[in-house]
């Protein structure tokens, strides 16, 4: 069986990376959400109101951002492409 295939017609290249980065987008806005509804539950539990909400959303943002990072390394790797 052969390794990944880099032949194909140039435009399903590019909505397969259209394709990845839209998830990696939907990562960024997922992990805010989820992490900033964690941080108001635990506000609303403790009555810390807004510090865990404004928490959450920061560190949920960061780590949507640090997994969008490394899925363009990954795809700019696969395609053998050097960053600018």
């Amino acid at each position: 069986m052969e390794g990944p295939q880099k032949q194909g017609p140039p435009e399903r290249r590019q909505v397969r990376s259209a394709g990845v980065l839209l998830t990696a987008g939907l990562q960024i806005t997922a992990g805010t959400l989820l992490m900033g509804g964690l941080g108001y539950w635990l506000d609303l539990r403790w009555s810390t109101t807004p510090w865990l909400m404004t928490a959450g959303i920061f560190f949920g943002a960061a780590a949507g951002i640090v997994s969008f990072i490394r899925t363009v390394l990954r795809m700019n790797d696969r395609d053998g492409a050097s960053p600018p």
